[in-house]
């Protein structure tokens, strides 16, 4: 079995297995009220026309999918030992540039009027931090990733680490 076959050597397309950083983009508590209360007013039209029973299951059921709505619209960040995946999307660390934490009136600013070409993962209701992250691939179209946080900081430290590991342990740097 050669070792590529076995997953020791670094492709592109399988991640890591030692994992430095993960975090989940949650929707804020306020979130999980809305798909109750919007699915409330249906289920009471309902209810009121077909039978209270109906009307009670209506609201269950639309309450679950609501929220697996907003699990399903959670976003996953993971930095292991060969790439930094933002939801689906993979960046392999001997591509990534030193990253940049950025916080405030910066990560605003860098989202908004920053190059159109960057890739983006922010959902809005977590818009307030990130990390800028280059893209050193000249066959990638993106020249930077800008990804929201909770924890910048962490996430920029856990980059460069794993980065730089990624970078001496290549063979082909």
């Amino acid at each position: 079995m050669s070792e590529d076959t076995r997953g020791d050597a670094p492709a592109e397309g399988r991640d890591g297995t030692r994992p430095m950083y993960v975090e989940r983009l949650w929707a804020p508590p306020w979130a999980w009220l809305l798909p109750p209360a919007l699915v409330s007013v249906v289920a009471i039209a309902y209810g009121s026309a077909y039978g209270t029973s109906l009307g009670w299951l209506l609201f269950a059921v639309g309450t679950v999918i609501g929220w697996c709505a907003l699990v399903a619209w959670s976003t996953r960040l993971r930095v292991d030992d060969r790439v930094f995946r933002a939801g689906r999307a993979r960046l392999p660390l001997r591509y990534a540039g030193p990253p940049e934490a950025l916080t405030g009136d910066d990560f605003r600013t860098a989202v908004r009027s920053g190059d159109a070409r960057a890739y983006v993962v922010v959902r809005p209701w977590r818009t307030r931090s990130g990390v800028s992250v280059p893209v050193t691939d000249p066959e990638d179209p993106h020249p930077r990733w800008l990804v929201a946080s909770r924890h910048p900081q962490r996430l920029a430290t856990a980059l460069e680490s794993a980065r730089a590991q990624a970078l001496s342990d290549d063979p082909a740097e």
